[in-house]
């Protein structure tokens, strides 16, 4: 090959690379979001009554309040854990964001026909919901219930 040939193709090479280099870097709309630094969304946790007994509707009201519009996010209520290690309370609920606005959704799960016979023995249990975006969780908040016979 000419020695010609042979310079053309490593300056070529040499152009390439310094082009690229110097392109502005990309963001990627996939990153994670940072919720240390500045938090994204305000989580707020209600339910209809203070205690409940079985076959009941606990109720629970969720407002959530984002900084930014973000789509495809989950809510996610789960607990109420029996003593053999089931969750009682597991509700999903998909939703988009608006930017700097309450957003309010209602989850709500039946208790079973006999809360003692189901390890819900009287006392107090703990429901966490939380909002996830692309898995990273972005709030959580835990509220208490309280179940009776």
């Amino acid at each position: 090959m000419p020695k010609k040939i042979i310079i053309l193709v490593l300056s070529g090479f040499l152009i390439c690379s310094c082009t690229v280099n110097s392109l502005p870097e990309q963001t990627n709309s996939n990153q994670p979001i940072d919720i240390t630094a500045n938090p994204v969304i305000e989580l707020e946790v209600k339910t209809n009554k203070s205690v409940y007994s079985s076959q009941e509707n606990v109720l629970l009201a969720v407002e959530i309040f984002s900084k930014q519009n973000l789509n495809n996010v989950v809510v996610t209520a789960r607990g109420l854990t029996g003593s053999v290690g089931r969750d009682y309370f597991y509700q999903n609920k998909d939703i988009d964001l608006r930017k700097n606005a309450w957003q309010k959704i209602n989850l709500s799960q039946q208790l079973p026909v006999c809360n003692s016979c189901s390890g819900l023995r009287p006392g107090d249990y703990l429901i966490r919901v939380f909002v996830t975006s692309q898995a990273q969780i972005l709030a959580e908040k835990d509220i208490v219930v309280k179940i009776n016979q």
